[in-house]
This record gives C-alpha cells, structure tokens and sequence, in this order.
C-alpha cells in the first residue's frame, strides 16, 4: 500500500472517529430550544464552566440574553468540538506511525496541511 492511498484511508477512519465522537448540531439546538433555561446545551457541548454560571444568570434577565446569542454561537461550538477531536485522532496516527517506523526511519508526521489537502480532495469527489 503506498503512501497516498495509506493517507487516504486514514483520513477516512479520522473522519469517522469525529463523525461518532463529535456533539449533533441538531441536538444541541433542540437541547437550546427545550431545556436552554438549563443551559443543557452548554453542558451538552462539554463547556461545563460557562453552563453553571449561564443557568446562575438565567435568574437575572442576563442569562436569558446570553442565551439568545448561544442560539448563533452553537454551530462554532460544535466546530470546535469536532476540531479537537481531529486534533487528538491525528496525534493518535502519529503515535502509530513512529510506532510502525522501524529502526532508524522517522515517518512524516499528519500535518493540518495534508489534512487540509485530503479533506478538500474529498469534497471535490
């Protein structure tokens, strides 16, 4: 198997780890919607810290603000959760690369430009 296609197949299967692991949009805008007095969305998307302290000022008509404004950051939430995920799946594959090397050989590292190339050659496809 060369290179390329090794590539290739990797970026499929970290693709599918974010996909599995990454929070819903969807979720996340009916967690907003339903239970958003809550701050259920917040927890939803692991922001914890803010959660607490967005329910706390729910009381005071600060929240409920805070809370409209969530309605448009959610999709960056979910963009951010989904790129940390990227993030620890390619630390993963280069672990398995310099774990796959053999004596002396150094493996090139997945780096965000070969990534980049890979996920731009996919949406052509």
């Amino acid at each position: 198997m060369n290179g390329d296609q090794s590539d290739r197949i990797d970026l499929v299967l970290l693709e599918q780890t974010v996909t599995n692991e990454a929070p819903s949009l969807v979720l996340a805008y009916v967690l907003a919607i339903c239970l958003g007095f809550f701050s259920a969305h917040r927890f939803y998307l692991r922001r914890p810290v803010s959660a607490v302290f967005q329910f706390l000022l729910n009381f005071v008509v600060i929240g409920l603000v805070w809370w409209f404004v969530d309605l448009f950051l959610i999709p960056s939430m979910v963009r951010t959760a989904r790129d940390a995920i990227r993030l620890r799946e390619i630390a993963k594959l280069d672990a398995a690369r310099r774990d796959r090397a053999g004596p002396g050989q150094w493996p090139p590292s997945v780096d965000a430009a070969l990534v980049s190339r890979l996920l731009a050659e996919r949406g052509a496809q």
